[in-house]
């Protein structure tokens, strides 16, 4: 299965590069396949690592497309590399291995665990943002929200 997502890489000196990517999916493989001149193919041989950040705002991927955003991030658990803070989900992913035949290479990464709720919760996707519906684990509190049922809460306008 393709899901879109932002990749999160950093390269040598730290810097993060933000790339949305359509990546392959599976619980204990994801693949990455990144042109081989861009950002994202060289942070990868560089540091061996990548977040995938699976998110519900189409401006991040929009933003991405055609730049390099700086977005919030906090540090990855496990891997070099950085969460965006307001994804729904991520995985952290260790190079399984790289071919790297023109024009596109093709990066089987290894999901690293990082334990839960993101690894019980890969998928938590709505069409509105996350802060207005959300799991009740996932739920940031707020003073504008009224809570109702569990995973709906609603933002008087």
């Amino acid at each position: 299965m393709i899901v879109e997502s932002i990749v999160t890489t950093v390269d040598a000196d730290g810097r993060v590069n933000c790339a949305p990517m359509g990546v392959e999916w599976g619980d204990e493989v994801i693949v990455l396949k990144p042109f081989l001149d861009t950002a994202t193919y060289r942070n990868v041989i560089a540091t061996q690592a990548a977040v995938v950040n699976l998110i519900d705002d189409a401006r991040v991927f929009a933003r991405a497309a055609i730049s390099n955003p700086e977005y919030p991030t906090k540090p990855a658990s496990v891997v070099r590399g950085v969460v965006l803070v307001d994804g729904c989900s991520w995985r952290e992913l260790a190079v399984h291995s790289i071919d790297s035949t023109p024009p596109r290479s093709r990066i089987e990464m290894d999901v690293v665990p990082t334990g839960p709720p993101y690894d019980e919760t890969p998928f938590t996707f709505t069409r509105v943002p996350r802060r207005i519906c959300a799991p009740p684990m996932q739920r940031k509190p707020s003073p504008k929200t009224t809570p109702l049922p569990p995973l709906i809460c609603v933002v008087p306008w």
